[in-house]
């Protein structure tokens, strides 16, 4: 920029040089002889002047010109680093696909080998086992193994979201029925013992667009996490309704231990946890909250998280719109038994 403003100022200078000698020659002054020489010279400084003033001017182009592909060569070379950059990028990503996929099978199969045949020892299926520290130690490898399986599970899911590959499939729901199922499936864990689960009495739940093994994986999060975070004790509150805007309001409600806002906003982060007594007795991977809003966003929803601390947290998952009455028909036999 300030070489071009030298260039600018040059030609300006050049041209009233210019102005000036032309000036004086149109006034056809007649001058004595013995001041000739004087007017000579005059003229001779002023053509010098106008020739410097082109050479700077055409210097200073030439200078501009080699800055200008100077900066040229650099962006370019700036851009190819950037694309080897980006194709590097793609092709870490398309192995880290490829290492999921593979691990989704050489873990998982061990482990259901693991849960399944420490299922039959601690139920004593094929006979009785004669020593009872053996049932009790099956019963600690079934719970091991489960659990690593939540966790294998958790990180594949979270791995899929995170590159965009889920590919569930959305298709109407009756959302009350599965809600139902899906807090029967919770009361056979630990983390359900003892507790109380209600539904609001409210008026009739609408039908939704969802992928079913999604929204089931929604809910066991968020009811994991509200037994998780509350005392035995305190009762776990689910209840729908629709918005103002058409919006279905999927809430989980908990009296529990809360959060700060600096936590909530936080909480959704991968492998983010709150340090609390009860979060210790249960200990995970810090996915769950990230989990579900991958999930919801799936659903082109999203995921609302009112908490304060020592009172509870209220967790809602806002489906963008029900479904109409022409388009809430059952699902086939195969998908509601899934």
């Amino acid at each position: 920029m300030k070489g071009l403003a030298t260039a600018k100022l040059t030609l300006i200078g050049a041209i009233a040089a210019f102005a000036i000698w032309a000036f004086l020659v149109s006034l056809e002054i007649k001058v004595e002889p013995a001041d000739a020489w004087r007017l000579n010279w005059l003229i001779r400084a002023i053509a010098g002047g106008i020739v410097l003033c082109g050479l700077g001017f055409i210097g200073v182009l030439l200078w501009q010109n080699r800055l200008l592909a100077r900066t040229h060569d650099r962006l370019r070379a700036l851009t190819e680093d950037l694309r080897a950059a980006k194709n590097a990028a793609e092709a870490a990503s398309q192995t880290k696909s490829q290492f999921l996929a593979n691990m989704s099978h050489e873990l998982r199969t061990p482990l259901n080998a693991v849960i399944g045949f420490s299922q039959i020892i601690a139920d004593e299926l094929v006979g009785p086992i004669g020593t009872p520290a053996y049932r009790d130690y099956a019963r600690d490898i079934l719970g091991s193994g489960q659990h690593m399986l939540d966790l294998v599970n958790d990180i594949l899911t979270m791995a899929t979201l995170d590159a965009g590959a889920y590919d569930g499939l959305l298709a109407p729901l009756d959302l009350h029925e599965t809600v139902l199922r899906t807090v029967a499936m919770f009361r056979g864990s630990k983390l359900a013992f003892e507790r109380v689960i209600t539904l609001a009495p409210d008026k009739p739940w609408p039908w939704i667009a969802a992928d079913q093994r999604a929204l089931r994986q929604m809910l066991l999060n968020l009811l994991s996490n509200a037994a998780k975070f509350s005392a035995p004790q305190t009762p776990i509150e689910i209840a729908c309704h629709t918005s103002a805007a058409g919006e279905v309001v999927l809430t989980i409600t908990d009296h529990g231990i809360g959060m700060t806002a600096e936590e909530t906003a936080e909480v959704i982060r991968p492998f983010h946890q709150v340090h609390s007594g009860f979060a210790r007795k249960y200990e995970g991977s810090g996915l769950g909250l990230s989990i579900v809003a991958g999930l919801i966003a799936h659903h082109r929803g999203r995921l609302v998280i009112d908490s304060k601390p020592g009172i509870g947290s209220a967790i809602s998952l806002i489906f963008p719109e029900a479904l109409p009455a022409a388009e809430a028909t059952p699902a086939p036999l195969a998908a509601r038994v899934a």
